[in-house]
């Protein structure tokens, strides 16, 4: 009798064994799907985070290539007059005595979308490659797409354009070629944050007509650094 019942209870408790071993992998899964299933909305909220943030940066470096470049400034001359010219040849030594003034009309253009602040500037004569003169620009600031207008006076220095050798054979043509640089140079503030240097530089090429006193031949080039 009692043989049967420890056979019946081994039994019973081989059916318990197998009931639990059979319901153990069913809760192991619920157990299993319930953190990734709690864990896709933060999925989802990070995900649109980055789409959104790869959007603004894709938006923010076209209007860097566009809008919010930085341009430099555009010096364009106006006209380039003869204010005061004398050349004569000092007796007994027949030394050329010159005496020249130019009036440079230039007008500055602001391509950029955000005020241009420039600095104090000089413009310069050169006579066959040597300074012969120069012009001071003071600082100022130009508006958003906007323009002014400059007038500066150039002065020869007498001294250094008379030891010049070209100086006896040019007056003996009746011409004197020289040339004048004007170079702009500042900063634009983009968005009110951002700093960029811009600068400008126009070259001219002057022939000036000592028999007519007047300027026979004027070409301008325009160089930007960009």
């Amino acid at each position: 009798m009692d043989d049967r019942q420890n056979m019946a209870d081994h039994k019973l408790t081989i059916e318990k064994a197998q009931v639990a071993a059979a319901a153990s992998p069913g809760e192991a899964e619920v157990t299993g799907d319930r953190p990734l299933y709690r864990r896709r909305p933060c999925l989802i909220c990070l995900g649109v985070t980055v789409t959104i943030v790869v959007i603004l940066v894709i938006i923010l470096i076209i209007l860097f290539f566009t809008l919010l470049k930085a341009k430099d400034p555009r010096i364009k001359v106006n006209s380039l007059l003869l204010e005061n010219f004398q050349a004569a040849l000092s007796l007994p030594t027949f030394q050329p005595a010159i005496t020249l003034v130019l009036s440079l009309n230039v007008t500055i253009n602001n391509p950029n979308r955000s005020s241009f602040k420039y600095n104090n500037s000089t413009s310069y004569l050169f006579y066959h490659g040597e300074t012969v003169g120069e012009a001071p620009i003071p600082a100022g600031q130009i508006s958003a797409l906007g323009k002014q207008t400059l007038v500066t006076l150039l002065h020869i220095q007498a001294d250094r354009f008379l030891l010049n050798p070209n100086l006896l054979p040019d007056v003996t043509l009746g011409i004197l070629p020289i040339s004048s640089q004007t170079i702009l140079s500042g900063r634009v503030k983009l968005l009110k944050l951002i700093k960029r240097h811009a600068t400008s530089t126009t070259v001219c090429d002057i022939v000036v007509s000592i028999t007519n006193r007047t300027i026979s031949n004027l070409q301008c080039n325009y160089k930007v650094k960009l």
